[in-house]
């Protein structure tokens, strides 16, 4: 299915847990993909509760929890220990 989304280079992407369920080899896969897409041009939403699976192939980031919103912020200016605390309304 990823194959056949991407077969177009589409100019957006918006995935939502990309990843849930998969394999770590798959895993890598398609986070590849992702930031294959992001690196030519593309923009890349990704919708996920995994902050890894986010860290690893985002840009920017920005979390909605518990009706606020923080962000978004580029991943080199902040850490993974603030965007948890933002996730868990700390």
């Amino acid at each position: 299915m990823l194959a056949r989304e991407l077969a177009n280079a589409p100019r957006v992407i918006i995935a939502a847990h990309p990843t849930r369920g998969l394999d770590v080899q798959t895993i890598a896969f398609v986070n590849n993909q992702l930031i294959a897409c992001r690196d030519r041009g593309a923009g890349v939403l990704i919708s996920s509760a995994d902050i890894a699976e986010a860290w690893q192939v985002a840009d920017r980031i920005m979390v909605l929890a518990a009706g606020r919103l923080y962000g978004p912020v580029s991943v080199s200016e902040t850490t993974l220990h603030e965007v948890g605390q933002w996730m868990t309304g700390r």
